[in-house]
């Protein structure tokens, strides 16, 4: 009896609903994101990563823009909802909303926007509000697919194909898209018009997932899941051998609505109010995550992988991440390739397994943003790491002070994440760890300056480092020209009082000048010798005071000197003058001296 009661009580345990953000299903770690995090609608449609590593999510309001701190939501024109993205070979992100079709680029001051083309596509089909659901990258141009029509974009223009029925789902397969036609059955794109796949009849899906070996799986309306050769064009279809399991009806009478390839072939799959399962390569469910064992929601709209591995759910009622670092039978390392990060410095590693981002400058003086977060080689290009010389900041003397933002890319315990930071140009070597996701500084002096930053995570693995690079221009009163303006100044009084002297013109006036040349001289003294000053007086007014009347007796001799020269060089002049006139009363009028 007591052995009975033990095992029903470890029952109960494992299967205890988590209420917190994070959570821990056997060997799988999971956290959830809700509306109040992100603070936009709670619905979510679509989710991809881009090749810096900040996340983005399709939502109801717009696009939500992830860096791991920090959410950010960018809207569509109408405030029209977005529900699909994908990233291109480039690295640039597509964009499909209500009747809105576009891409996301960052603007000059490196801000993520979306780029609409409402405007190329044909004027008889502009005002339709018909969602896009599939972006597929094809040979014959990018194909954004909505319920009725086909957007097929190449060389910057829009052809649109209209179906006769509906599109149920489409993929790409070597370039050559796929797409289901609930009138005329699976169809191929080739050269501009959609061709059937011959005798697939009436044949629908609504999800279609690219497979190995250019096989695709096919999730049909009853549950079960076929495979299609995509390079054939006979059409046929196979039980999914990998999946024996599914044969036999697990899956049937669900609604799966999204589907994502793992490492190692493994699949996970998302349905409408159960989850999301979880298979491995052998086609075992390894895992059956649902509201009750840590998910956000039972409906899941959309899942994808990361570049770490980790699984993206997009749900009706919020975002959930899921690491499976520990789930046996599933590799997780990343296939990013980092081999043009700048790595140096990073603890001796080779390459560096996430990235450091900086997310945000803003001028503090002048409340004006400066980096939006997304750097780039052109204006409205694709977003890279590195920072270009387009973007090289120069500002005027008088704007130096700032707030910069960063963040990392790695997802898994990101409240554990540490940031190190230094200043080249203020600082000498990198400050202590520290979890500030944010520095400020202010009266920053003149010159160049590079703000470096890097990340530590939980396991103590460091990222690859960002850096933005900024220069403070000289101000006009440190100029040379105005250094020698003030030189030639004093030069000029100097002249114009030796000058009075030596006619005796002006003689208080001469002095005057005099005075305010050694006056200007004192002055400069002071400014120059001030940070000394303040050391030695250790900030105390009365000290300050007393060696500023030391200083003025020290340099008192200087304006005797100055005046000693001058009646120096004023009698000099009349000696001479005096010589001369005695020389001509001695040779006389007309006179020569042989």
């Amino acid at each position: 009896m007591l052995k009975n009661l033990l095992i029903v009580l470890i029952i109960l345990i494992s299967y205890t609903p988590c209420e917190s953000a994070e959570s821990t299903t056997s060997d799988i770690y999971i956290r959830n994101f809700t509306p109040d995090e992100y603070h936009a609608s709670s619905q979510n449609w679509a989710v991809v990563q881009d090749r810096r590593g900040i996340m983005y999510f399709g939502n109801s309001d717009g696009i939500l823009e992830f860096d791991g701190n920090t959410w950010h939501l960018i809207t569509l024109p109408d405030s029209s909802g977005v529900h699909c993205l994908e990233l291109d070979e480039k690295g640039r992100i597509y964009v499909g909303g209500e009747g809105e079709i576009g891409f996301l680029a960052p603007g000059v001051e490196g801000s993520m926007d979306y780029i609409s083309f409402r405007d190329k596509i044909p004027e008889a089909f502009q005002h339709s509000s018909d969602e896009i659901f599939s972006i597929q990258f094809t040979s014959e141009g990018i194909v954004f697919l909505a319920d009725k029509l086909m957007y097929i974009l190449h060389n910057d223009r829009i052809n649109v194909i209209e179906s006769e029925d509906y599109y149920f789902s489409a993929v790409c397969i070597d370039n050559s898209l796929n797409v289901i036609d609930g009138a005329k059955g699976l169809l191929h794109l080739k050269n501009g018009i959609l061709e059937p796949k011959l005798e697939s009849g009436d044949f629908r899906s609504y999800l279609m997932l690219p497979y190995i070996n250019d096989k695709i799986i096919i999730v049909l309306p009853d549950g079960r899941i076929v495979t299609h050769d995509g390079k054939d064009d006979q059409f046929g279809l196979e039980s999914f051998s990998a999946l024996p399991e599914l044969d036999l009806g697990i899956f049937m009478g669900l609604e799966i609505k999204s589907a994502a390839l793992l490492s190692n072939n493994c699949i996970a799959f998302g349905t409408i109010k159960n989850g999301c399962f979880i298979l491995d390569s052998s086609g075992e469910i390894k895992y059956h995550l649902k509201q009750s064992n840590g998910l956000v929601s039972d409906n899941v709209l959309a899942l994808s992988t990361d570049d770490k591995g980790n699984i993206w759910l997009c749900s009706g009622d919020g975002i959930s991440f899921i690491n499976l670092d520990c789930a046996s039978g599933f590799s997780n390392q990343s296939d990013r390739d980092v081999s043009n990060q700048d790595t140096s410095g990073i603890s001796g590693r080779s390459e560096a397994i996430f990235t450091t981002v900086i997310r945000q400058i803003v001028s503090t003086k002048y409340d004006s943003l400066i980096f939006g977060g997304a750097y780039y080689k052109t204006v409205g290009g694709v977003q890279v790491l590195e920072q270009a010389d387009l973007l090289l900041g120069v500002f005027p003397f008088d704007d130096n002070a700032f707030r910069i933002s960063y963040s990392s890319t790695y997802y898994k315990d990101i409240e554990k994440i540490e940031y190190q930071t230094y200043l080249e140009g203020l600082e000498d070597d990198w400050l202590k760890w520290s979890n500030r996701t944010r520095r400020e500084f202010t009266n920053l002096y003149w010159g160049d300056y590079t703000f470096h930053v890097r990340a530590r995570n939980a396991n103590g693995d460091i990222s690859a480092e960002a850096t933005y690079s900024f220069t403070i221009k000289t101000p006009w009163f440190e100029a040379w020209w105005f250094y020698a303006s003030q030189i030639a100044f004093i030069l000029t009084l100097l002249f114009i009082s030796g000058y009075l002297s030596r006619y005796g013109k002006a003689q208080k006036l001469s002095d005057s000048l005099t005075n305010i040349v050694v006056i200007i001289i004192f002055k400069y003294t002071i400014v120059l010798m001030g940070p000394f000053l303040g050391v030695f007086s250790a900030g105390i007014g009365f000290f300050k005071v007393i060696m500023n009347v030391a200083l003025a007796f020290v340099l008192l001799p200087s304006q005797k000197f100055i005046r000693k020269q001058l009646k120096r060089i004023v009698q000099k002049e009349l000696q001479n003058t005096l010589r001369k006139k005695l020389k001509n009363r001695e040779l006389g009028p007309g006179r020569h001296k042989k």
